[in-house]
């Protein structure tokens, strides 16, 4: 499997899972105590992954730019 369709997969893997905890939890009252809830601040967590991400897919999409690819290029040589 290609790096990007990991990215991709996380994405959308992340997103759900964050989009149904939130619906889930405001369907129920803020009273109700329930364990089954993340707290806010894991979804945080997850959110900043999510957000790393899509970041890395951005740069990806921005090694299309003639102008703006090289630096791409030098900044996925460091990470590597």
């Amino acid at each position: 499997m290609r790096f990007w369709s990991i990215i991709d997969i996380a994405i959308i893997i992340l997103n759900t899972f964050i989009c149904t905890n939130i619906f889930d939890h405001d369907a129920h009252s803020v009273t109700e105590v329930d364990d089954k809830f993340m707290s806010t601040e894991s979804m945080r967590v997850l959110e900043m992954f999510c957000v790393i991400f899509m970041s890395l897919k951005g740069l990806y999409y921005l090694q299309l730019v003639p102008e703006i690819a090289p630096l791409i290029d030098i900044m996925f040589a460091i990470l590597n």
